[in-house]
């Protein structure tokens, strides 16, 4: 991790630089233990199954109630719970739990298993890894209580937007938008060629913009 950028890791040309080629010293997500999750088919099935049955609508962001930190790769992870006083009932064993662990969270782990009692009101995603985007429902959602900072929907990094986060303003700018709501990026990810990720709503000051130039 590159101590200069809390929470970001090396690009590839900075590592190889730093380390002078030394492979040894190099890693990439791939070693991190969440990897084994990613595409687990029976996972993403779990996940399907647990969205219905507690009715929080395909991970519904105003389902999110608040966030943990995967000890090996920094990003927020999700709590949801179907209600607030749901939630609230769950929280002081959320707090437990985290406790009990030293915190040491991993992506894809479940804090309580799915037939422990409190995971009908402290309920996360299972199919997730360490190399898996931020989860959509963690950003902000004007009907929830829980207010966020944006984060990078890659690396999960905060900063400045505008300077080092790339908001709706500067993705709009830069045409990048494609008439949708965008979620933010970071330079350093879009710099390295990832994409940008667009939500289902349309960008509202795109379309008024779009309709003016139609009727002139």
């Amino acid at each position: 991790m590159n101590p200069s950028r809390k929470e970001h890791f090396y690009s590839r040309e900075e590592a190889i630089e730093k380390f002078s080629g030394n492979k040894a010293a190099l890693t990439d997500l791939s070693h991190l233990p969440s990897h084994k999750n990613e595409g687990d088919k029976s996972k993403a099935q779990r996940d399907q199954e647990v969205t219905k049955e507690l009715k929080l609508k395909s991970w519904d962001g105003k389902k999110v109630r608040s966030f943990v930190s995967c000890f090996h790769c920094g990003k927020r992870r999700c709590i949801y719970s179907p209600t607030d006083d749901t939630y609230i009932r769950g929280s002081a064993a959320l707090k437990a739990k985290l406790e009990s662990i030293s915190d040491r969270y991993s992506c894809g782990d479940l804090i309580f298993d799915d037939d422990d009692e409190m995971s009908k009101l402290i309920v996360q995603k299972l199919n997730l890894t360490c190399e898996s985007q931020i989860e959509k429902g963690y950003y902000q959602n004007e009907d929830r209580f829980l207010k966020v900072k944006p984060i990078c929907i890659y690396c999960g990094e905060s900063g400045t937007v505008g300077g080092f986060l790339l908001g709706q303003n500067e993705l709009r700018q830069r045409k990048l938008t494609g008439g949708y709501k965008c979620f933010p990026i970071c330079v350093e990810c879009h710099g390295s060629g990832k994409k940008v990720v667009r939500g289902r709503k349309k960008d509202q000051l795109e379309a008024r913009a779009e309709h003016a130039n139609a009727t002139n």
